[in-house]
């Protein structure tokens, strides 16, 4: 798959699975979920989707199970959607960079905070 036909496929398929999350996976454990984006290996038998999800740890673990279980369902709405050979096999990872970025900008804050507050004495 060339670089093109590959990007193209990826934003297509996480248009796609946004919108079946959204409007058709009626798991309660999902919860609120944000794809961030979908990488397709090179020979596209394999996805990795990545997203976000609100809450805490326990949250976040019962929204991973929710996707692993639905990842079949999202698989065969995607292959009703879109004309492709094969649809490749979905598997789901948290993405923390958001979570490190804040908590980066926190530190940040806190040390901005200080500085001044030293600087003040």
């Amino acid at each position: 798959m060339d670089n093109i036909k590959k990007a193209r496929a990826e934003n297509t398929f996480l248009r796609e699975i946004t919108a079946i999350i959204r409007e058709r996976v009626s798991d309660p454990d999902v919860g609120f979920v944000t794809i961030l984006r979908v990488k397709i290996s090179k020979d596209g038998k394999f996805a990795k989707i990545y997203y976000n999800a609100l809450g805490d740890d326990k949250s976040r673990r019962k929204t991973q199970k929710a996707l692993t279980r639905c990842a079949k369902f999202i698989q065969f709405e995607i292959g009703k959607k879109i004309r492709a050979r094969n649809i490749p096999h979905l598997s789901f990872f948290l993405d923390r960079n958001l979570d490190y970025a804040m908590r980066m900008e926190e530190i940040f804050n806190k040390n901005i905070k200080e500085d001044s507050e030293d600087s003040d004495n």
